[in-house]
């Protein structure tokens, strides 16, 4: 994996080629991506607080984060129920063969952000067992494996 990161005063970009010959994509790819360093700088600081609950999660603290370079990209965060939040953000590793997954973050009214999981799945609305992620959560796809059928998690 080749990867080089270029500013200037207005401009950011990251270009990397990575060999995928030995899966089943069987080629090279690149890839790049810029942001005028205003923007940049804007969505830096509005997921820093994720990166920062990401980081010092109990999951993360087994396999650190300082062992790779993580990606984020496309932030979303929804209001839950009484002042709740939850937020999900896209994750990649540099030098991971395949995408990524998205991280899923709630907040308490008044709190920093945690970290709930990586997923590339739509959770079991019973994984919503506390009555912060029901808040947080609340209106939200779910799976229920019970009913085998979609529903919304409730506060």
């Amino acid at each position: 994996m080749n990867s080089a990161l270029y500013a200037s005063d207005d401009i950011v970009c990251s270009i990397r080629n990575q060999n995928l010959t030995a899966y089943s994509l069987k080629s090279y790819i690149s890839e790049i991506g810029c942001a005028d360093i205003s923007n940049y700088s804007n969505e830096a600081t509005k997921i820093e607080p994720l990166y920062t609950a990401y980081a010092t999660s109990s999951d993360t603290l087994k396999t650190p984060v300082s062992n790779n370079t993580l990606y984020l990209s496309s932030l979303k965060t929804q209001d839950g129920a009484e002042g709740y939040k939850s937020a999900s953000i896209a994750f990649g590793y540099l030098g991971a063969p395949v995408g990524g997954f998205e991280g899923l973050f709630y907040q308490e009214p008044g709190k920093d952000w945690q970290y709930l999981i990586g997923t590339q799945d739509a959770l079991n609305c019973k994984d919503f067992n506390t009555v912060a992620l029901q808040k947080s959560f609340s209106g939200q796809t779910c799976y229920d494996a019970t009913t085998l059928k979609e529903s919304v998690v409730k506060a």
